[in-house]
């Protein structure tokens, strides 16, 4: 769950166990030059910016930025692959904390029963698909990709992306997402 210890009386606790746990990483990568093991600093910083309130996570990734900087500072032999092993795992952090804050969210409004528009179209539109644009749209309403589509009603790939351009044109519509969240419309296989 997202953002499940923020305010929590837990919370000053498990942000400071992944402090620690950089400074442990930390270091075991002084200690062992010929090995980069800051790899191991994606967990308390996922773990921090996934579960933690806005000031620990950010805490936690400046204080992983911290490790990171230090260590190439008294790492020169792997330095090229700790800025790499940095850049990965600063950027899955940053991107658990959105992930996180967007999914807090959606669970926010779907507790206070907010619920996306639905996109209603009627049977005209649905009627106006060849046989051939409906079963593209029914199989990939239930999140089968292209090739998987393809594989299923033996034809290429880029046909059944041209068939799902068709569909989502006559459909108004102008994504996949948009196809599954109206699957009901399209009606059964």
């Amino acid at each position: 769950m997202p953002r499940a210890l923020a305010g929590q009386q837990r919370e000053p606790a498990i942000g400071a166990a992944c402090l620690v746990s950089l400074g442990i990483v930390f270091v075991i990568e002084l200690v062992t030059p010929e090995t980069v093991v800051g790899a191991f600093v994606l967990i308390p910083v996922v773990v921090a910016c996934w579960l933690l309130s806005d000031r620990w996570s950010l805490g936690v990734w400046l204080a992983a930025v911290a490790t990171f900087v230090a260590a190439a500072v008294f790492e020169s032999a792997g330095r090229a692959t700790l800025i790499l092993v940095a850049g990965v795992t600063l950027s899955a952090g940053w991107l658990a904390r959105d992930y996180s804050a967007r999914f807090a969210a959606i669970l926010a409004d779907t507790a206070r029963g907010v619920r996306a528009p639905a996109h209603r179209i009627d049977a005209s539109h649905v009627g106006s698909l060849t046989r051939r644009e409906l079963e593209v749209a029914r199989l990939a309403s239930m999140a089968f990709t292209a090739a998987e589509i393809g594989r299923e009603l033996h034809i290429g790939e880029r046909t059944v992306e041209s068939h799902l351009a068709s569909t989502y044109a006559k459909l108004g519509i102008a994504s996949k997402s948009e196809l599954i969240r109206m699957a009901s419309s399209i009606g059964p296989s």
